[in-house]
Protein backbone atom coordinates (compact mmCIF):
# COMPACT_ATOMS: atom_id res chain seq x y z
CA UNK A 1 0.00 0.00 0.00
CA UNK A 2 2.71 2.80 0.97
CA UNK A 3 4.53 1.87 -2.55
CA UNK A 4 1.51 2.02 -4.42
CA UNK A 5 0.85 5.66 -2.35
CA UNK A 6 4.56 6.65 -2.62
CA UNK A 7 4.06 5.97 -6.75
CA UNK A 8 1.19 8.12 -7.34
CA UNK A 9 2.29 10.76 -5.52
CA UNK A 10 5.19 11.16 -7.20
CA UNK A 11 2.99 10.54 -10.87
CA UNK A 12 0.98 13.82 -9.10
CA UNK A 13 4.22 15.64 -8.81
CA UNK A 14 5.23 14.77 -11.98
CA UNK A 15 2.62 17.27 -13.52
CA UNK A 16 4.17 20.17 -12.65
CA UNK A 17 7.08 19.34 -14.44
CA UNK A 18 7.08 22.27 -17.42
CA UNK A 19 4.22 23.90 -16.93
CA UNK A 20 4.85 27.31 -15.09
CA UNK A 21 1.33 27.95 -13.86
CA UNK A 22 0.42 24.66 -13.00
CA UNK A 23 3.63 24.05 -11.46
CA UNK A 24 3.43 26.73 -9.47
CA UNK A 25 0.15 25.88 -7.98
CA UNK A 26 0.35 22.21 -7.64
CA UNK A 27 4.00 23.18 -5.67
CA UNK A 28 1.87 25.51 -3.55
CA UNK A 29 -0.32 23.19 -2.42
CA UNK A 30 1.80 20.56 -1.78
CA UNK A 31 4.96 22.61 -0.31
CA UNK A 32 2.66 24.24 1.90
CA UNK A 33 1.14 20.70 3.34
CA UNK A 34 4.86 19.37 4.03
CA UNK A 35 6.34 22.54 5.85
CA UNK A 36 2.85 22.55 8.31
CA UNK A 37 3.65 18.74 8.99
CA UNK A 38 7.33 19.87 9.72
CA UNK A 39 6.08 22.25 11.98
CA UNK A 40 4.31 20.02 13.74
CA UNK A 41 7.19 17.88 13.97
CA UNK A 42 9.75 20.86 14.93
CA UNK A 43 6.56 22.02 17.64
CA UNK A 44 7.17 18.53 19.33
CA UNK A 45 11.21 18.61 18.99
CA UNK A 46 10.96 16.24 16.26
CA UNK A 47 13.79 16.12 13.27
CA UNK A 48 12.62 14.00 10.33
CA UNK A 49 16.34 13.88 8.54
CA UNK A 50 15.35 12.06 5.81
CA UNK A 51 12.37 14.36 4.02
CA UNK A 52 12.12 13.54 0.29
CA UNK A 53 9.79 13.12 -2.28
CA UNK A 54 9.25 9.38 -1.61
CA UNK A 55 8.22 9.67 1.83
CA UNK A 56 5.60 11.66 0.65
CA UNK A 57 2.17 9.85 0.81
CA UNK A 58 -1.39 10.57 -0.75
CA UNK A 59 -3.98 9.75 2.01
CA UNK A 60 -6.32 9.43 -1.14
CA UNK A 61 -5.69 8.44 -4.26
CA UNK A 62 -4.95 11.45 -6.65
CA UNK A 63 -5.44 14.18 -3.99
CA UNK A 64 -2.70 15.89 -3.62
CA UNK A 65 -4.20 17.77 -1.03
CA UNK A 66 -4.22 14.75 1.38
CA UNK A 67 -0.15 14.86 1.73
CA UNK A 68 1.19 12.72 4.61
CA UNK A 69 4.63 12.05 5.54
CA UNK A 70 6.18 9.17 6.24
CA UNK A 71 9.20 7.00 6.74
CA UNK A 72 10.76 8.34 10.39
CA UNK A 73 13.48 5.58 10.39
CA UNK A 74 16.39 8.18 10.59
CA UNK A 75 13.56 10.58 13.05
CA UNK A 76 14.93 11.90 16.09
CA UNK A 77 14.55 13.68 19.20
CA UNK A 78 16.14 17.03 19.72
CA UNK A 79 17.37 19.20 22.49
CA UNK A 80 19.15 17.39 25.04
CA UNK A 81 21.34 15.36 22.71
CA UNK A 82 23.17 17.12 20.15
CA UNK A 83 22.24 15.63 16.48
CA UNK A 84 25.38 14.80 15.18
CA UNK A 85 25.03 11.47 12.89
CA UNK A 86 25.69 11.87 8.74
CA UNK A 87 22.44 10.22 7.67
CA UNK A 88 19.71 11.05 4.84
CA UNK A 89 19.67 10.64 1.57
CA UNK A 90 22.55 12.21 -0.42
CA UNK A 91 20.69 14.81 -2.67
CA UNK A 92 18.42 15.90 -0.03
CA UNK A 93 21.06 16.51 2.57
CA UNK A 94 21.71 19.40 4.16
CA UNK A 95 25.31 20.79 4.06
CA UNK A 96 25.78 20.93 7.60
CA UNK A 97 25.49 17.37 7.94
CA UNK A 98 27.83 16.49 5.69
CA UNK A 99 29.91 19.02 7.14
CA UNK A 100 33.18 17.28 7.12
CA UNK A 101 36.41 18.31 8.67
CA UNK A 102 38.35 16.99 11.60
CA UNK A 103 36.99 18.90 14.79
CA UNK A 104 33.45 17.70 16.23
CA UNK A 105 30.04 18.99 14.64
CA UNK A 106 26.55 18.95 15.29
CA UNK A 107 23.43 20.19 13.28
CA UNK A 108 19.60 21.04 13.97
CA UNK A 109 16.06 20.87 12.47
CA UNK A 110 17.04 23.53 10.50
CA UNK A 111 18.15 20.17 8.31
CA UNK A 112 14.75 19.42 7.63
CA UNK A 113 14.22 23.27 5.95
CA UNK A 114 16.69 22.03 3.46
CA UNK A 115 15.02 19.30 2.49
CA UNK A 116 12.02 21.39 2.08
CA UNK A 117 13.72 23.75 -0.33
CA UNK A 118 15.42 20.29 -2.22
CA UNK A 119 11.38 19.19 -2.44
CA UNK A 120 10.18 22.79 -3.89
CA UNK A 121 13.02 22.95 -6.08
CA UNK A 122 11.92 19.83 -7.96
CA UNK A 123 8.14 20.75 -8.02
CA UNK A 124 8.94 23.58 -9.97
CA UNK A 125 11.90 22.51 -11.78
CA UNK A 126 11.01 19.35 -12.61
CA UNK A 127 14.97 17.79 -11.84
CA UNK A 128 17.05 18.05 -8.60
CA UNK A 129 19.00 21.23 -7.24
CA UNK A 130 22.50 19.84 -7.37
CA UNK A 131 23.26 16.29 -8.80
CA UNK A 132 26.38 14.42 -9.65
CA UNK A 133 26.78 10.87 -10.71
CA UNK A 134 29.70 11.00 -7.84
CA UNK A 135 28.58 11.44 -4.30
CA UNK A 136 31.85 13.33 -3.40
CA UNK A 137 31.39 15.50 -5.89
CA UNK A 138 27.56 15.97 -5.45
CA UNK A 139 28.37 16.50 -1.17
CA UNK A 140 31.00 19.64 -2.65
CA UNK A 141 28.10 21.10 -4.50
CA UNK A 142 25.81 20.88 -1.79
CA UNK A 143 28.55 22.29 0.48
CA UNK A 144 28.78 25.04 -2.14
CA UNK A 145 25.18 25.96 -1.89
CA UNK A 146 24.79 27.25 -5.49
CA UNK A 147 21.02 25.19 -6.78
CA UNK A 148 21.05 24.63 -10.67
CA UNK A 149 18.93 27.35 -12.44
CA UNK A 150 20.37 26.33 -16.02
CA UNK A 151 16.94 24.95 -17.23
CA UNK A 152 15.08 27.95 -19.23
CA UNK A 153 11.95 26.24 -16.86
CA UNK A 154 13.24 29.51 -14.41
CA UNK A 155 12.57 32.09 -17.20
CA UNK A 156 9.06 30.96 -16.28
CA UNK A 157 8.93 30.93 -12.54
CA UNK A 158 8.32 34.08 -10.25
CA UNK A 159 11.23 35.92 -8.48
CA UNK A 160 8.74 35.28 -5.24
CA UNK A 161 9.56 31.73 -5.90
CA UNK A 162 13.07 32.03 -6.54
CA UNK A 163 13.33 34.08 -3.30
CA UNK A 164 11.89 30.86 -1.24
CA UNK A 165 14.35 29.10 -2.61
CA UNK A 166 17.49 30.51 -2.18
CA UNK A 167 16.29 31.42 1.17
CA UNK A 168 15.80 27.86 2.12
CA UNK A 169 18.85 26.37 0.25
CA UNK A 170 21.18 28.51 2.47
CA UNK A 171 24.34 27.26 3.53
CA UNK A 172 24.37 28.91 6.69
CA UNK A 173 21.53 27.05 9.10
CA UNK A 174 21.62 30.30 11.20
CA UNK A 175 20.26 32.13 8.48
CA UNK A 176 17.99 29.42 6.68
CA UNK A 177 14.52 29.92 6.58
CA UNK A 178 12.74 28.75 9.46
CA UNK A 179 9.13 26.94 9.16
CA UNK A 180 7.01 29.90 10.30
CA UNK A 181 9.31 32.23 7.88
CA UNK A 182 8.42 30.03 4.99
CA UNK A 183 4.26 29.79 5.80
CA UNK A 184 4.89 33.30 6.02
CA UNK A 185 6.41 33.81 2.32
CA UNK A 186 5.00 36.15 -0.18
CA UNK A 187 4.92 33.08 -2.92
CA UNK A 188 3.11 31.14 -0.21
CA UNK A 189 0.43 33.70 -0.29
CA UNK A 190 0.14 34.03 -4.01
CA UNK A 191 -3.07 32.64 -5.67
CA UNK A 192 -3.43 32.31 -9.18
CA UNK A 193 -4.94 34.57 -11.66
CA UNK A 194 -6.65 32.31 -13.88
CA UNK A 195 -8.97 29.01 -13.51
CA UNK A 196 -5.77 27.32 -12.14
CA UNK A 197 -7.84 23.70 -10.80
CA UNK A 198 -9.42 23.51 -14.09
CA UNK A 199 -5.53 23.44 -15.68
CA UNK A 200 -4.31 21.24 -12.68
CA UNK A 201 -7.16 18.60 -12.92
CA UNK A 202 -6.34 18.19 -17.11
CA UNK A 203 -2.61 18.25 -16.45
CA UNK A 204 -2.28 15.34 -13.89
CA UNK A 205 -5.02 13.18 -16.41
CA UNK A 206 -2.14 13.77 -18.93
CA UNK A 207 0.94 13.54 -17.29
CA UNK A 208 -0.42 9.93 -14.99
CA UNK A 209 -0.48 8.84 -18.77
CA UNK A 210 2.50 9.70 -19.89
CA UNK A 211 4.37 8.75 -16.65
CA UNK A 212 2.57 5.47 -16.37
CA UNK A 213 5.24 2.76 -15.31
CA UNK A 214 7.86 5.43 -15.45
CA UNK A 215 10.11 6.90 -12.72
CA UNK A 216 11.20 10.56 -12.25
CA UNK A 217 14.49 10.03 -12.41
CA UNK A 218 18.16 9.52 -10.22
CA UNK A 219 15.94 11.27 -7.19
CA UNK A 220 18.26 9.20 -4.31
CA UNK A 221 17.88 6.37 -1.97
CA UNK A 222 18.29 6.94 2.14
CA UNK A 223 21.02 5.56 3.34
CA UNK A 224 23.59 6.52 6.23
CA UNK A 225 26.49 8.47 4.64
CA UNK A 226 29.88 7.60 4.86
CA UNK A 227 32.92 9.29 7.09
CA UNK A 228 32.78 12.94 6.68
CA UNK A 229 36.36 13.12 6.27
CA UNK A 230 36.36 11.21 3.16
CA UNK A 231 33.37 13.20 1.63
CA UNK A 232 36.34 15.60 0.20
Amino acid sequence: MRDARCASFLTCCSLTFRRARSAATTARIIFKQLVEAVKYMHDKQIVHRDLKLENMLLAKQNDIRTIKIADFGLAKKYGQAALSTICGTPQYVAPEVIKGGDTPYTYGKECDLWSCGVILFILLGGYPPFYDESEPRLFRKIREGKPDYDDPVWKEVSPEAKDLLDKLLNVNPKERLTVEKALAHPWMKQVEKEGSKKDLLRTMSKMRTSFKGKALGPLGRRKELGDPAQID
